[in-house]
């Protein structure tokens, strides 16, 4: 930021350790012989002088490492034998390595001993490496480096019940705060020896249990020794882990858990009789912030016992609700307890049936920042009326989602007649609401009062190249877009010209989807040359789009030039083995570009030969997806064979 570095000769060692946040995540393998060369060389490059040069390579850095895809163990042991020389390592990243390039599996027991060497480790995630027992033995082994261990992944590692026991008798001892268990095969009998490990861990904060069928006996046991040793516990989730509807009593004991501010419970098919349970439970969580209860079958009978929980936990501030059939009668049910509450800022109430009068009732009430009210259609023309006045009281709102809610013509206009109302809305989601013909032109009006927007989503509203006319129009005004979703709009060739009306404008602009509009890359599409002034541009998708070879060969400057862009997506753009040889003979010149996506392109063996052949030189790519192509397997081979070492590779 212009700081003058060479003229900084007092500063705090915590502001040292600001300074090189740069280099507190390392991906193995890195650059240079040792992070102290690449630490040198930076230095030398901001020209700091030699007494500020000194405390800077002196301070013993806490880094995060991330193994990337293609390590063997050796390597690995020896990054992290080179590491722990210059900094301490307090974080270490194994969830992107399940296997290497040639599909053999690392194990979590032959990397034991370079984890060793990290006796300063925080921070271990360890998801998706499918640990075996003597997995298991090797990480209750390291129990006595890993001293100031806090966090750890264990989520995707087929644990089950036969091996519970060994993996309760490895975690007893280390200081974890957060342990996430999620995506496992934990059923009833494992849930209950890992209780024991619960019972004695009294550091826990956090616990994720996510997709492990425990069932209500498990959640007994579980929340019993939770009670007993957990006082601190303030994170649980709990989504999807019954088989069936649970009893009542099943969540009886979690009401005893007093310090929860987060908890997920949904899709468990608690249903109106197990949702009773849960309000007499949760009246004495008062540090409830954070409560996910969408896909439970809750229906408009829990609407009084979802007012009692509001009342008793005053600090609930994020409530989502979303596919529980609540309706229209639900709503009304809950009242004025909306705004009573105070303190509920973000509400889900997405996909429950609601008409025009459910949405009325709901923003008549509460002063919400993050309301989403997707996927309930206001079907009826006579509803219209009801849309009129729905937002007038909530002035504080700061996104606003509005999905495929059947919201077409003289609905949408009417209910975004309402928008100026909103003086800090920054995000809004309208897709899928068809608004076509002479209403696309009151909606851009409306829109283009929004000034303070900086996330537009109006994707399948079916503007056509008349509907970009007008959207460019009113557009223009909104300089401080940096995500827009323009997706399935059918917006041609023939208003092309338009998009990039609206392009010029928005120069800060990082996210932007055009994906399935009719582009046809035989003619010139002008948004392609604006897109090179977009110096902020990171995500791009032109996917679903007739680009052919003509369309690569315009987009090529883009590739080329951009210092920003990190992801492009290509799917199904017809670009063929001569389209894909024009993209490879460029590779080495994208000096930004981490993901690409070329499925379902036609490609056959020569294009895929062409691209094999020139993906060494293109070091930065991390993700390649090429699936649904129709090249032969030794061509496939050959893009395995030619692949950087970090490469995550889609075929």
């Amino acid at each position: 930021a212009g700081y003058p570095l060479a003229h900084a000769h007092s500063m705090h060692t915590q502001i040292l350790e600001l300074l090189l946040k740069i280099f507190t995540s390392v991906p193995l393998p890195f650059s240079g012989k040792t992070l102290l060369e690449d630490m040198r060389r930076t230095l030398d490059m901001l020209q700091v002088n030699k007494d500020l040069r000194k405390s800077l390579i002196e301070l013993r850095l806490g880094v995060s490492v991330t193994v990337l895809p293609g390590q063997n163990t050796p390597g690995i042991q020896d990054g992290l034998r080179r590491l722990r020389h210059s900094v301490v390592v307090q974080s270490l990243d194994f969830s992107r390595l399940p296997r290497n390039m040639h599909g053999d599996r690392v194990r979590f027991e032959d990397l034991a001993s370079a984890v060793k060497l990290c006796n300063g480790l925080q921070r271990m995630n360890l998801r998706c490496m499918c640990m075996s027992e003597r997995g298991i033995l090797q990480l209750g082994e390291l129990r006595k480096t890993l001293t100031k261990l806090c966090e750890l992944n264990l989520a995707s590692n087929g644990f089950d019940d036969s091996n519970a026991e060994k993996l309760c008798e490895a975690l007893q001892g280390l200081p974890l705060t957060s342990l996430d268990l999620r995506d496992n095969s934990i059923r009833e009998d494992g849930c209950t020896k890992l209780s024991q490990c619960f019972a004695k861990c009294s550091t826990l904060e956090g616990l994720h249990l996510e997709n492990n069928r425990i069932g209500e006996e498990g959640l007994k046991r579980m929340a019993s020794a939770l009670v007993k040793g957990n006082p601190n516990l303030r994170s649980l989730n709990l989504k999807r882990v019954f088989t069936q509807a649970p009893s009542a009593a099943a969540f009886a004991l979690m009401g005893q858990l007093v310090a929860l501010e987060e908890i997920n419970i949904s899709s468990n098919k608690i249903g109106a009789e197990g949702f009773a349970a849960i309000a007499r439970a949760f009246a004495s969580l008062s540090c409830l912030r954070l409560l996910d209860l969408s896909n439970n079958e809750l229906g408009p009978d829990s609407a009084a016992k979802l007012r009692d929980i509001l009342q008793a936990c005053p600090k609930l501030c994020n409530l989502c609700l979303r596919r529980n059939n609540f309706g229209d009668a639900g709503v009304a049910g809950i009242g004025a307890s909306w705004d009573s509450h105070g303190q509920l800022a973000c509400l889900d109430m997405g996909s429950n049936n609601l008409s025009a009068q459910g949405l009325a009732n709901i923003t008549a009430f509460g002063n919400f920042t993050d309301l989403d009210l997707s996927h309930n259609r206001v079907r009826q023309a006579e509803e219209v009326e009801m849309l009129q006045n729905c937002f007038q009281n909530v002035t504080v709102l700061r996104r606003l989602s509005l999905q495929d809610c059947g919201l077409s013509q003289q609905k949408m206009v009417t209910l975004m007649g309402q928008v100026p109302h909103f003086g800090a809305l920054t995000c809004l989601e309208l897709g899928g609401n068809h608004v076509w013909g002479e209403s696309i032109e009151s909606l851009a009006k409306v829109l283009g009062l929004c000034t303070t927007l900086c996330t537009l989503g109006l994707d399948r509203v079916m503007c056509g190249p008349g509907g970009m006319l007008h959207i460019a129009n009113h557009l223009v005004q909104l300089t401080r877009l940096t995500h827009v979703n323009l997706a399935e709009n059918r917006i041609g060739t023939g208003g092309s010209e338009h998009l990039a009306r609206v392009l010029r404008a928005c120069t800060r602009l990082c996210k932007l989807d055009i994906s399935k509009n009719n582009f046809d890359g035989t003619v010139t599409l002008p948004f392609f040359g604006v897109l090179l002034k977009l110096t902020e541009l990171k995500e791009l998708d032109v996917s679903n789009n007739e680009l052919r070879v003509g369309g690569i060969r315009q987009l090529m400057p883009l590739l080329a030039q951009s210092s920003s862009l990190s992801s492009l997506n290509l799917q199904m753009c017809h670009i063929g083995d001569e389209g894909v040889q024009v993209l490879a003979q460029g590779l080495r010149l994208f000096c930004a570009l981490r993901t690409l996506d070329l499925s379902s392109n036609r490609i056959t063996t020569p294009g895929t030969v062409a691209l094999a052949r020139q993906l060494s030189s293109f070091s930065s790519l991390t993700r390649l997806f090429f699936a649904c192509n129709a090249s032969h397997i030794d061509a496939y081979s050959a893009i395995l064979n030619n692949a950087p070492m970090r490469l995550e590779l889609t075929i």
